[in-house]
């Protein structure tokens, strides 16, 4: 009797929950609609659509999102994340539309931007409302309209406000207040006048979300265009890997163009926040135990390019840990020093088997501005992505009696050239304070 009473209880839980959702839908389709947003649901909501990959194996979807036209010959654009199954395994997955009428249509990928998270798919249905592409220059404070299909639950609008371009980001986004949930990915973003100014990508949470400036579809619309409107796949490896290529070559030798600012740890000088698309941290502690004072900072890129299920790139990390002995005892400090130092650090979970080979090393000792260190150099190869490779490198100091340091730098997705160009400005940047 008891189980029965449990399982009647979790069945009504359940149907609350369902039931909640559903009425947080109608909601946000009706009731909680400022006027200006119910106008723009009635008047544009027949260009949105599901986007959903399929396993061709269960005829069950794999991924969904949203999507929308802007062509009346039947392109629709969404977010490449969405589709990256697809992409990736066209064998095992395929993509399928639900229009607003509830019919079903397959779609073809025509064109990809992993690098902006866009990508552009054609129907063969007849194409009834489309929406006009804008630009994604507005006032702070302009109300906009994202539209999306969250949780498989139904078409909605969500209403927010501009608040400009996402600073200090490698990856140009739409700063958004409002809250974009799973399945509105690829949705529209339109601006007062119905044009779209950028396409839903994610979100913070509380009320903090983020769009594709509209210009990153149309320069792969161009392409598309320039390609007679056919499919620049089915070959998409070599898409993905062009992009990553000039994205790579850009940031980085953007990087090695330009005098680094630098910070001081301990009694070195080592590059600090090189750009502005880097983020600093840093934090100090008094291991009593071991007698050892640290003082730790990490800078990294906030942004990773998502290219599957397994796999991002596009992440440089790098980290430095100075270690003061609490009293001289240099032997003591050399035996803690060695423990502690002998470890990698960096982000370096960023695929699997499939998609990275390991780690191939060399190590050799550095006159690193006077002092002798130990440098490991290591690389890993992209096997999908011929010529890209993610790379660290690691420096230890060796000759000092109670302090010593500590450095990790990892960068991924980048040529052999660029790579090791980049770390080698790294030790050429270390400057011992005299």
């Amino acid at each position: 009797m008891n189980s029965f009473f449990k399982i009647k209880n979790f069945l009504c839980a359940q149907i609350f929950l369902w039931v909640i959702l559903a009425l947080v839908c109608s909601r946000a389709q009706a009731g909680s609609l400022t006027p200006e947003a119910d106008q723009m649901y009635k008047k544009y909501h027949g260009a949105i659509l599901q986007v959903r990959v399929i396993a061709r194996g269960s005829k069950e979807k794999s991924s969904l999102g949203s999507g929308f036209f802007f062509t009346k010959d039947g392109l629709v654009a969404t977010n490449y994340h969405v589709v990256a199954d697809a992409v990736n395994f066209p064998k095992l997955f395929y993509v399928e539309a639900i229009f607003s009428d509830a019919t079903i249509e397959a779609m073809e990928i025509l064109n990809i931007d992993p690098v902006h998270d866009l990508a552009i798919l054609k129907t063969k249905a007849t194409v009834g409302q489309v929406l006009a592409l804008g630009d994604s220059h507005l006032e702070k404070g302009k109300k906009i309209f994202s539209f999306g299909n969250p949780y498989d639950l139904g078409m909605i609008i969500v209403e927010g406000l501009f608040n400009g371009l996402l600073e200090h980001s490698r990856y140009p986004k739409i700063l958004f207040s409002g809250s974009l949930n799973p399945g509105m990915s690829g949705g529209p973003a339109l601006g007062s006048d119905g044009r779209v100014l950028g396409v839903n990508v994610s979100s913070s949470g509380d009320e903090i979300s983020f769009f594709v400036p509209i210009d990153y579809l149309k320069k792969i619309y161009d392409e598309v265009q320039f390609n007679n409107g056919q499919s620049l796949g089915p070959n998409w490896k070599n898409v993905i890997r062009k992009h990553l290529v000039l994205e790579g070559h850009e940031l980085i030798g953007g990087m090695l163009a330009v005098p680094w600012v630098k910070t001081q740890i301990g009694t070195v000088q080592v590059p600090g926040q090189i750009s502005d698309v880097f983020r600093c941290w840093g934090e100090s502690g008094d291991n009593t135990r071991y007698f050892l004072i640290g003082t730790y900072m990490t800078c990294s890129t906030e942004d990773s390019i998502y290219l599957s299920n397994t796999m991002r790139t596009g992440q440089i990390v790098f980290n430095y840990n100075w270690y003061e002995a609490r009293g001289n005892d240099p032997v003591r400090f050399y035996n803690v020093f060695e423990d502690y130092s002998k470890y990698r650090q960096g982000d370096f979970e960023n695929g699997e088997e499939r998609d990275l080979s390991n780690f191939e090393c060399e190590q050799e000792f550095v006159n690193v501005d006077g002092h002798s260190c130990k440098v490991d150099f290591c690389a890993r190869r992209y096997k999908m992505y011929e010529g890209l490779y993610d790379m660290t490198m690691k420096v230890v100091s060796t000759d000092m009696w109670i302090t010593g340091l500590d450095m990790n730098v990892f960068v991924s997705g980048v040529s052999q050239l660029e790579g090791k160009s980049f770390l080698l400005k790294f030790l050429r940047e270390i400057k011992w304070v005299k």
